[in-house]
């Protein structure tokens, strides 16, 4: 039964109940009713947390993209290389994508259009502030030779990876039944070009 006694563990378990029926199911599919049965709780306790299912989904994507940064920003402490480390990168989101392509939930927020341009922005940053630290290190360590300031090349390395990611899902902006095979082929793209990008960055004059 779900008390008010400590509300952020209360929030968790809901969050994780709604994060395993959209797993099992996907998040479209998923009733409120549903969640509820699995925590043994009144609806209207879901209610009172979450007012609508939409502010369900949008926490749920939160959640699982906290989730992505914390492993990001833990592959950093253990940082020895930065080529290494941007290739791990982009290993760590392929893994991502294929633990949460069922959730669905990343169509539906794209559809119903959820996420403002500022939440998509801080996002942005967030990773664009992980990718300056690994420049600025690899340059530090002679790893890299950069002729631009980190910021810059950071900026350019992620718009680059982001228009891979556009050209994998030829154009289209949702991506109807997504898989493994799709996630594939975007990271071995990827891969690609991000050893040409770093090929470059190794380049002396």
């Amino acid at each position: 039964m779900i008390t008010t006694d400590n509300r952020d563990e209360t929030k968790d378990r809901i969050l994780d109940a709604a994060l395993k029926r959209f797993i099992h199911f996907g998040a479209g599919k998923t009733t409120m009713n549903e969640i509820a049965e699995d925590l043994r709780c009144s609806k209207a306790s879901l209610y009172y947390y979450f007012p609508d299912k939409q502010g369900l989904h949008l926490a749920v994507l939160e959640k699982i993209s906290e989730h992505l940064f914390q492993t990001m920003e833990e592959r950093l402490v253990e940082m020895k290389k930065a080529t290494d480390t941007l290739l791990d990168f982009i290993a760590i989101k392929y893994e991502f994508g294929c633990k949460f392509f069922r959730l669905e939930i990343f169509k539906l927020i794209q559809e119903k259009k959820m996420i403002t341009p500022q939440q998509f922005r801080a996002f942005r940053d967030r990773e664009h502030k992980l990718f300056t630290r690994i420049f600025e290190f690899g340059n530090d360590q002679g790893e890299f030779h950069l002729k631009r300031p980190a910021t810059e090349i950071a900026s350019l390395y992620q718009d680059v990876l982001e228009g891979v990611r556009y050209v994998a899902s030829d154009g289209l902006p949702v991506i109807e039944i997504p898989n493994e095979d799709f996630f594939a082929k975007i990271v071995a793209k990827q891969r690609a070009i991000a050893q040409i990008f770093i090929n470059g960055l190794k380049y002396k004059d």
